[in-house]
């Protein structure tokens, strides 16, 4: 944890404090608590300088701002319904949240999306590391048009949270996917990739129309599903508690190039500004918006059918069983899981929906095991939440896997593998495995019942029926 002394010196700093309340206007903050691990009372502001120290000596140890921006952010009352929420902000923002364990391939990320947004005409953009493995690449709402022809009515596209920006966060996923996959391949081999990673061919490489292809987002992810109303994202300048360093904007242009060294809280440089409305031109995002919302999946190429392709995409543990599996099949991780979590909530709910679709549980079902869940959580997740990422949940046609074993388990703190873990790559081959398990032993005991069952009926004495006359035959 940062030491208070490390924050003082870096938060002390005029510069810093400025550049903070700067990108709070019109926007909602979000303050945590590192000694906790959970954040303050929402809704929250920074309107001058001496607010950051006056935070920081509470114990706050970083910031976070909406990428929605609003007219008042005091007024934003949780539970406010959409029409509510729409009136009161004036527009949001976009940014690409950038997130991987490895820093490399999250610089090879962030570049070719910029270099995409840079060939829609786009010059807007700014961008930012994370403070820890990631990047945030924003273009302002300045640069989007004021209203667009959405489902054939006009509408205020700052009404367009959150859909707005999945849309398009989806559109250039969908668009970099193949040149991220080839950059990556080239720069650190798919034998690096599994060696760095501890992923197996099986995790990295998918099959499609034209034959297997190395999907580089098992080892990436760009935040579409969390990109949901007052989504917070780490403020320029703001600490990152685990790895010390700061969020920094810097140059678009030298992202490959970038060295986090230059992060460290005395090596920062206030030459840049992320989020510059200034630099934004009117409709010099148009392009992206109107591809983004006219953006449809790959369609389906004429010598495969639906069957076959969907088929030939999907693996064993992808099958839904017929009948529900029930929760004493489930692994170690989902138990821990349920037992409620400190930290790693929102990675653990998307783990878990993806698991519990796949074990054949309904919606419904779903639902109330992560309202049970979630009231074991210390910091309980907001229920908006929870229904918005079940909601995008069913509209999603392919039903992903939960995360392979075990790395994503151990960073939650869940991963206790019992002897069967050894045996499966993730939570639903395990339960799968279990119940088959489980189900085979029943069916050798009941075999065994009726065995001893029907031997006992050999060996019993035959009874009359009382009214029953034995005839002997005379000799």
């Amino acid at each position: 944890m940062l030491h208070i002394s490390t924050l003082l010196k870096h938060y002390k700093r005029p510069e810093v404090q400025r550049a903070l309340v700067d990108s709070a206007q019109d926007r909602e903050v979000g303050v945590k608590y590192a000694a906790t691990d959970s954040y303050g009372k929402r809704p929250d502001v920074l309107t001058y300088p001496r607010d950051v120290l006056d935070f920081v000596s509470r114990g706050v140890t970083s910031f976070h701002i909406s990428e929605e921006r609003w007219s008042n952010p005091l007024n934003i009352v949780t539970g406010m319904r959409r029409n509510e929420q729409d009136d009161l902000r004036i527009g949001w923002d976009l940014i690409i949240d950038i997130d991987c364990a490895w820093l490399d391939y999250s610089m090879v990320a962030a570049h070719i999306i910029v270099e995409k947004i840079k060939s829609l005409g786009i010059r807007c953009h700014t961008v930012k590391f994370s403070g820890n493995h990631g990047f945030h690449i924003a273009i302002p709402f300045e640069a989007f048009p004021k209203t667009a022809v959405v489902e054939g009515k006009e509408r205020e596209v700052k009404d367009l949270f959150p859909e707005g920006p999945r849309k398009i966060a989806a559109y250039l996923i969908d668009e970099i996917k193949a040149p991220l996959g080839k950059m990556l391949v080239d720069r650190f081999t798919l034998d690096g990739i599994k060696k760095t990673t501890g992923k197996t061919h099986v995790d990295l490489v998918k099959t499609g129309p034209k034959g297997p292809f190395f999907d580089p987002f098992t080892v990436l992810s760009v935040d579409t599903v969390l990109i949901a109303s007052r989504h917070l994202v780490r403020a320029p300048y703001s600490m990152h508690e685990k790895s010390g360093l700061v969020s920094i904007p810097m140059n678009p242009d030298k992202i490959i190039d970038f060295d986090k060294t230059t992060a460290a809280p005395d090596k920062i440089r206030f030459d840049r500004v992320f989020l510059d409305r200034s630099l934004a031109k009117p409709n010099e995002a148009r392009l992206l918006f109107d591809n983004a919302f006219a953006h449809k999946l790959p369609s389906i190429p004429l010598r495969l059918t639906e069957d076959e392709m969907n088929k030939s995409m999907k693996r064993p543990e992808d099958l839904i069983p017929e009948q529900a599996l029930t929760e004493n099949v489930f692994p170690p991780c989902m138990h821990n899981i349920k037992k409620g979590l400190k930290d790693g909530k929102k990675r653990a709910m998307f783990a878990v929906v993806n698991f519990l679709v796949l074990a054949g549980w309904d919606y419904d079902k779903v639902g109330e095991w992560l309202a049970e869940w979630n009231k074991n959580n210390p910091e309980p997740l907001r229920e908006v939440l929870i229904q918005g990422h079940l909601r995008h949940h069913k509209e999603v046609k392919k039903k992903m896997p939960p995360n392979s074993c075990r790395k994503f388990y151990e960073e939650i703190g869940v991963c206790q593998p019992d002897s069967l873990c050894q045996r499966i790559k993730n939570p639903i081959q395990y339960a799968k495995k279990r119940a088959y398990l489980l189900n085979r032993e029943a069916e050798k005991t009941k075999r065994k019942s009726k065995k001893t069952e029907s031997d006992n009926d050999q060996k019993k004495p035959e009874v009359m029926d009382p009214g029953t006359t034995i005839i002997s035959e005379k000799k």
